[in-house]
């Protein structure tokens, strides 16, 4: 079993890790993803963990993504080894500025005229 330090309880206990619904306002539009929240066995409080807020980073990016009908990281990574290009080669061959693919790579979000183009480059399984 998982422990940790509950700072409500003030002792080392364990802890299960949830799915909980949040709200969250983005360009004026009101989105509900599922995050994950751990919390406490022994006084039911929620509790922070190293690591868990960079994963809910990336769950909401995913799920953003999702509704969006952007493509994903995972996708874009697929269309560089697909072609076996580089960042910057594929940026200018797509007609974007050089260091486009790059921050989409690090977490960017593309606008979906970019994202069509990359998602239109190939045919996702």
């Amino acid at each position: 079993m998982k422990h940790t330090y509950c700072t409500n309880c003030r002792k080392e206990t364990t802890y299960t890790l949830k799915k909980q619904e949040i709200r969250k306002v983005i360009k004026d539009k009101e989105y509900t993803f599922l995050i994950t929240v751990a919390v406490c066995n022994e006084c039911g409080e929620e509790i922070s963990l190293p690591g868990l807020l960079d994963l809910n980073i990336k769950e909401i990016d995913s799920q953003y993504r999702e509704k969006e009908n952007l493509i994903t990281i995972e996708n874009i990574n697929k269309l560089l080894k697909i072609y076996d290009i580089g960042k910057g080669p594929l940026a200018l061959v797509l007609g974007f500025g050089e260091v486009t693919i790059k921050r989409y790579l690090d977490g960017q979000v593309p606008s979906l005229e970019y994202s069509n183009i990359m998602k239109k480059s190939f045919t996702f399984s």
